[in-house]
């Protein structure tokens, strides 16, 4: 405003003493320009003819291409340093750290393309430097002419003053022809005072002319329309703005009426400037700026009237206002506000624009104050961007009062309470019953976060800074802070993340204190929470119930991985902790490191119980341990039952029908029931699918219990009918490591019952963690794999399977089907009578004596039953003890005990009768032995074996050949000669199905055909060569005979002339060379073959 009154001032003395002194002036220029036309044309033909100088070379504020590319490349290497060295301190998920990378490298490459353009452009870089040198000296010059021109407007103005007068030559003349001037004030006298009374009646006069003349005025604005008349001045008085006072330069009415034109008398602003305030009050002007505004408001009156006056005026004292607003506004800035606020002042629009929040991290907002359409000042409050006019705010007070830091205050204040109220919405359209946890208070000005059941924060944004920032904060809710302050558009993201933070830290803080190890190592996506492809084992899902906007999953969940000291390797507690919502999810999950990463391999749900007033309480997390440890317990139960392929249901433990049932089963059992205060898990298992235990029922029932890692396990089952043994007690009970077994004969209800301190079972290592310890390669392993150590014992085979929690009962499970298997083979078997039954062994005797019994125990070995056999020192068949064995296997078996058995009556005759003769030839060998130690007896004459006998040999354990033989003397060459005769008896097992059968098993008794021996000269008859010598085809007639007599004698018996006596029940069929026969008479058919064979030989 000042700059424009000052150009119509300046204007209007230019126009002034141009009307006076224009014919001098032109006449002047005029004669001049013709007398140096001459000049002037000599000087424009040599500028022609010579070169022009260069013009000077600017370097000022020049930067060169060389700097320009090495401060790019340094800020570039900035950028990305700091971006990478962010990223692992920053939380925010994998889209957002993309994002704002892909922004950095945008920013980055449209600074390459610019410098791209510059390079370019810097291939002309001397011609266009030309033109710059050109083009700044055109502006000097520019510069120089209009600085000649101000200082030529200057020095004219100056003049003005010092201008000598016309001559006055009409008043010279009267004084040379008259002697004296003839002027009015000729003898002038000193002028009279005037008189109060004349004074008063011209004011009055002067009043009056005003008064008309203001009621007869036609175009008065209505700013005017107030305004008092007094001591010859009518006074306007526009509050707030200024008051001015204008007068008649004449006081008569006619000439008042007939167009007088008012002139300013008096004019003060209607403000002023008081601590930092712009106040209503008077304020006279300085007498020069009086004076200057006075020449102004004159010509305006004389022009446009009052209205114009208004006008000018009205603009002048809102200029002021302004510019005295904007001095205020620097002093602010120089104070509190100095890098939180700025603004511009534009004195030609009347204008400021007020900026505040300047290190926010958003849209700017800013305080518009200026004339907006109106007369009057007001401002405008652009928030965010946005026009916000529901703010109900004004520039002035009640009272006219304009305080400019008050404004500001009002605005950033309700900009805080507006910005609260946005955030307490989001996170009402966020979050499910937000508006619990989440409330506002202190006029909106402050939000109280519900972060747990017990904690709150309060959240506000500061007035200076726009940063937003929590009471009493603690370093998390710093972090939490900057966090939001980054990016204030998702601070309810921010404060949803600190609540998520502040439960982890509670929770983490609560779990250590009941013994929990937080892994950090173990990390795995959030995504996989919200994930629907998920393996059939793997419930890993979270429960978004409370969280309406489900986008939002991954960044306001936490999954975070717990174990105990005493849990096996693989096996951890996932946690997963929401920041909308208080309520934490359990998982008992199984995790295995795979090509660098970490795969979910199950994932069981666990709900502890809620002990207080959330689960967070100490109470709750103790009971964790338990609950999870029987989770972990029941799954690996499940799945070695699974694995087994046994089919099984579970059972609901708070089904009182399940109870009752459950303690019926116990009752009958005489079993005393779990505590009712453990942890149990009861289920039905298919006997048929587990190991088929004959004469029981079909399922089994099975209860675990858990009770201070202690795991107690039963399996109950029943049999169809009773057990019918000659034993006495009505019980059988045993015990193997550690797990006893009981069966009740009468009611026919087995009890399988097995406790093992988890802690020492699990912290036991096991040989196949050693064997893989050793044979592990180096395949890579996520960071945090644990190794194997002495604390951490595999409890999986290669198939994950578990390997010990019921390996006890179920090898225990698996003696009693032996056992039963075996007691149901024996009881069927009338022959057999059982003499000891137990879990683990059953006697019985498959013979006439107590010696033809035998025992067979059940003993574990690699997971898998097997039977050994026991027998007592005389039985007969510990001649074929390592053929039983191969009978029977290595595994447990119905078919191989049932051939067993079957064997064992099969060869029980073999080898009565061997026994029998070889107790028979030891008598004869005795005798021998007894005559030959005789004293009388010479050494020529002592022999080494008898001259007859026989001897007996097991094949295969299924043949018995009785070799017979005679030594006979003979003259060869006149030389003494021995020759041996020998015969061979043989008793064969034959099978007619390839198989052991009472029925199709027959022994085949048979006699070889005779033969000789010579046995060298000059050895005793006894002589037993080990090396057999030459066979001969003796003629001697006693070979013969004795070949004719065995011949004779057993042909007789094998082409059926004459009968072998036998019992009733058996039967001997004669074959061509032998005789078959059942195992019933294979004893008596061989002895008496044997009498006759004796007889044949033996006899002179």
């Amino acid at each position: 405003m000042s700059a424009k009154v000052g150009r119509k001032v300046a204007q209007s003395n230019q126009n002034g003493e141009a009307s006076k002194s224009g014919s001098h002036v032109g006449f002047t220029s005029i004669a001049t320009d013709v007398a140096i036309a001459p000049a002037a044309a000599s000087a424009v033909a040599a500028a022609v003819t010579s070169t022009p100088p260069a013009p000077p070379h600017i370097t000022d504020n020049l930067t060169s291409l060389s700097d320009i590319l090495r401060r790019q490349a340094t800020h570039t290497y900035h950028e990305l340093t700091t971006f990478m060295s962010s990223l692992s301190n920053s939380s925010k998920s994998d889209n957002e750290k993309k994002r704002t990378f892909l922004e950095l490298l945008v920013a980055l490459r449209e600074n390459f393309v610019r410098l791209y353009v510059v390079a370019k452009w810097a291939r002309s870089a001397e011609a266009v430097q030309t033109l710059i040198d050109l083009f700044a000296w055109l502006r000097q010059q520019n510069q120089a002419i209009t600085n000649g021109l101000v200082q030529l407007g200057s020095l004219k103005q100056a003049l003005v003053s010092a201008k000598v007068p016309n001559p006055d030559i009409s008043t010279a003349l009267e004084v040379l022809v008259k002697g004296s001037p003839q002027l009015p004030t000729h003898g002038f006298l000193p002028e009279e005072k005037l008189s109060p009374q004349f004074i008063l009646v011209t004011l009055h006069r002067l009043n009056v002319a005003i008064s008309t003349r203001m009621a007869l005025e036609p175009d008065l604005p209505p700013p005017f329309y107030s305004y008092t008349v007094k001591d010859g001045r009518a006074t306007f008085t526009v509050p707030g703005s200024f008051q001015c006072a204008v007068s008649l330069s004449d006081d008569k009415i006619g000439e008042a009426l007939e167009g007088g034109s008012f002139f300013l008398v008096d004019f003060r602003l209607g403000f002023r400037s008081l601590d930092s305030k712009l106040v209503p009050a008077i304020n006279s002007l300085p007498p020069a700026t009086f004076r200057h505004l006075e020449r102004f408001a004159n010509f305006e009156l004389a022009k446009r009237g009052l209205s114009g006056l208004y006008r000018l005026l009205h603009e002048y004292a809102l200029f002021c206002k302004l510019y005295t607003l904007h001095r205020q506004l620097l002093q602010l800035r120089m104070g509190l506000w100095r890098g939180h606020m700025t603004h511009t002042y534009n004195a030609e629009r009347c204008f400021i624009v007020i900026t505040y929040w300047l290190k926010r991290k958003a849209p700017k907002s800013t305080i518009e104050i200026g004339k907006f359409g109106s007369d009057e000042l007001g401002f405008r409050w652009i928030k965010e961007g946005q026009l916000y006019t529901s703010h109900g705010l004004s520039l002035a007070q009640d009272d006219g009062t304009i305080e400019i830091e008050g404004l500001i205050r009002r605005v950033i204040s309700l900009h805080v309470e507006l910005a609260i109220r946005a955030i307490q919405q989001q996170l009402v359209d966020t979050v499910e019953n937000a508006d619990k946890f989440c409330t506002v208070v202190y006029g909106a000005s402050q939000l109280v976060l519900g972060v747990s059941h017990t904690r709150s924060v309060i959240y506000s944004i500061d007035l200076l800074s726009g940063d937003g920032y929590f009471k009493n904060p603690t370093p998390l809710m710093n972090s939490a802070a900057r966090q939001i302050n980054s990016d204030p558009k998702n601070a309810f993201l921010g404060l949803l993340r600190l609540r998520l933070e502040i439960q982890e830290k509670e929770l983490g803080s609560v779990l250590s204190t009941t013994g929990w190890q937080y892994v950090e190592a173990v990390k795995i996506d959030q995504e996989v929470l919200v994930s629907s492809d998920q393996p059939a084992t793997v419930s890993l899902s979270a429960n978004l119930e409370y969280l309406k906007n489900k986008s939002l999953a991954p960044q306001l969940l936490s999954l975070r991985f717990y174990r105990r000291k005493e849990w096996p390797r693989e096996w951890f507690l996932a946690v997963a902790v929401p920041g909308f919502s208080t309520k934490l999810q359990f998982w008992v999950t199984r995790l295995r490191s795979s090509q660098g990463a970490w795969v979910v391999l199950f994932a069981g749900s666990v709900e502890p119980p809620v002990k207080g007033q959330s689960q967070y309480s100490y109470f709750s997390l103790l009971e964790l341990a338990d609950v999870s440890t029987f989770a972990l317990v029941r799954h690996l139960m499940v799945k070695e039952l699974t694995d087994r392929g046994c089919r099984m249901k579970q059972l609901d433990g708070d089904d009182k029908e399940v109870i009752r049932f459950v303690k019926g089963i116990e009752a009958e059992a005489g079993i005393e029931p779990l505590d009712s205060s453990s942890l149990v898990y009861l289920a039905l298992l298919s006997n048929m699918y587990l190991f088929s235990i004959p004469n029981a029922r079909d399922s089994l029932v099975l209860v675990a219990s858990i009770d201070s890692h202690v795991l107690t396990i039963r399996i109950l089952g029943k049999l169809h009918s009773e057990l019918k043994l000659d034993s006495a007690t009505s019980y059988i009970a045993s015990s193997v490591n550690g797990t006893s077994i009981n069966l009740d004969r009468k009611s026919g209800v087995f009890t399988v019952a097995n406790s093992t301190d988890l802690t020492e079972r699990w912290a036991r290592p096991s040989n196949r963690d050693e064997k893989k310890e050793g044979s592990s390669s180096g395949s890579p392993s996520p960071p945090g794999a644990f190794p194997a150590t002495e604390n951490s014992s595999s409890l999986f085979d290669s198939s994950g399977s578990a390997s010990g929690l019921l390996s006890d009962s179920l090898s225990v499970l698996r003696r009693l089907s032996a056992l039963l298997s075996l007691l149901q083979l024996v009881g069927r078997d009338p022959e057999l009578t059982l003499k000891e039954v137990s879990l683990d062994r059953v006697s019985f005797q498959y013979g006439s004596s107590i010696d033809e019994s035998i025992t067979l125990q059940v003993a574990a070995s690699q997971g898998s039953e097997s039977i050994k056999i026991e027998m007592p020192p005389d039985n007969p068949h510990r001649l074929c003890f390592h053929r039983l064995g191969d009978i029977l296997g290595d595994g447990f078996s119905h078919r191989r005990v049932a051939e067993l058995v079957t064997y064992l009556k099969l060869t029980l005759p073999l080898y009565r009768t061997y026994l029998l003769l070889t107790e028979s030839n030891r008598q004869v060998l005795d005798k021998f032995n007894e005559e030959n130690n005789k004293p009388e007896v010479s050494a020529q004459d002592m022999q080494l074996t008898p001259n007859r006998g026989y001897s007996l040999s097991l094949y295969r354990a299924e043949m018995l050949k009785v070799l017979y033989y005679r030594t006979i003397d003979k003259k060869v060459d006149k030389k003494l000669k021995y020759e041996r005769f020998r015969s061979n008896l043989k008793v064969e097992l034959r099978h007619r199905y390839n198989k052991l059968s009472l029925r199709g098993s027959v022994y085949v008794v048979s006699v070889d055909d005779p033969y000789s021996r010579m046995i060298p000269s000059g050895t005793s008859p006894g002589y037993h060569g080990t090396s057999p010598g030459a066979v001969v085809s003796t003629v001697d007639d006693t070979v013969r005979n004795l070949q004719i007599k065995v011949g004779s004698m057993m042909g007789q018996y094998f082409s059926g002339d004459k009968t072998i006596p036998v019992g009733k029940e058996s039967s001997v069929v004669c074959l061509k060379n032998g005789v078959a026969c059942d195992y019933k008479c294979v004893g008596q058919v061989v002895r008496f073959l044997h009498e006759r064979m004796q007889e044949a030989l033996f006899s002179d």
